[in-house]
C-alpha cells in the first residue's frame, strides 16, 4: 500500500462493523489525522488471495461433508483460514 508516496505493507486486516481495518508493517510517518480521506494505492497479492480463497471454499465442502454423514446437529463455530 502506498500512502503519500511511502510504501507499506498491509500484514493483516480485520472487519471492525462495517469497516475493514488493515495492519500495517510499521507506524504511519505522518499523524493519524494528517493521512483520514488521502487516496492510497494498493495491490493484490494474486496468488495468497487465491489460496486464501481456494481455502475458504475447502472449509465449506469439509463441513458441508460432516453435516451430511453425521447430521443436522453438527455446526461450524468458525475456522481459521491461513495461507499454510
Amino acid at each position: 500500500m502506498i500512502i503519500n508516496g511511502v510504501k507499506y505493507d498491509v500484514v493483516d486486516a480485520e472487519k471492525v462493523g462495517k469497516c475493514v481495518l488493515h495492519i500495517l508493517d510499521r507506524e504511519l510517518e505522518q499523524e493519524n489525522d494528517a493521512v483520514i480521506g488521502t487516496e492510497v494505492q494498493a495491490d493484490i497479492d494474486i496468488p495468497r488471495r487465491t489460496q486464501l480463497r481456494n481455502h475458504h471454499t475447502a472449509t465449506h465442502i469439509v463441513f458441508a461433508s460432516c453435516k451430511k454423514v453425521l447430521g443436522p446437529h453438527v455446526w461450524q463455530q468458525g475456522a481459521k483460514k491461513t495461507t499454510r
